[in-house]
């Protein structure tokens, strides 16, 4: 029936924090203050997963593959934000709250499907015996020493051997990279992109 391959990889930032300069004491040396970096802009969603489901089938010597990726990034605080509460220079977007932006989280789904030609089988006679043809005759002269082949092995299944084509399409529904209010490329570049759907193709040859 063919090979059904699944995987799932994914990451979670349990904590993540920084000692930074707040201001400056009465005495003149540096205010410091451990602030929560957890899940926002200036460090990483806490949560990040890729998963694939592909199912593959052998078709003689070639091989049929094809499956979908999900790529799943989490939401996060936007750039002007609280260090979840910690950061205590931190001015709203609206004066007088506390309001910090929600980046969104991000789902986008690729395909692809490939075709891989394998090498021909070799077709092996029963060897005869030394000095002796097919046929159980006696075999003199040259062709004894140096038998020709029996026919060209040059075609396009020879041409094609060890060659995998290779058709996908990233990111199929064309979903558009969560919001950014503070940003002025309006999405997380460390995270995010602007690419929508695109298509590709490869060939790979093995020789």
């Amino acid at each position: 029936m063919g090979k059904l391959e699944l995987q799932l990889d994914a990451t979670y930032i349990y904590y993540q924090s920084a000692k930074t300069i707040t201001g400056i004491n009465p005495n003149g040396s540096f205010a410091f203050q451990v602030e929560n970096l957890t899940d926002e802009f200036e460090t990483s969603p806490d949560f990040k997963l890729i998963a694939s489901a592909f199912y593959s089938k052998k078709i003689g010597v070639d091989t049929f593959r094809t499956g979908v990726f999900w790529h799943y990034i989490d939401s996060e605080a936007d750039a002007n934000n609280s260090n979840n509460g910690t950061n205590p220079n931190f001015n709203s977007d609206i004066r007088g709250t506390s309001y910090v932006h929600l980046i969104g989280s991000w789902n986008t789904f690729d395909w692809q499907i490939s075709y891989e030609f394998g090498a021909p089988a070799a077709i092996s006679t029963e060897m005869p015996q030394p000095g002796y043809g097919k046929d159980g005759k006696r075999v003199l002269g040259e062709k004894a020493i140096s038998p020709k082949p029996e026919g060209s092995s040059f075609g396009i299944r020879s041409l094609l051997a060890q060659t995998k084509l290779t058709f996908g399409i990233n990111n199929i529904f064309d979903t558009r990279a969560p919001f950014s209010a503070d940003w002025y490329q309006t999405y997380d570049v460390n995270e995010d992109n602007a690419i929508g759907r695109f298509f590709w193709c490869q060939i790979e040859k093995k020789f």
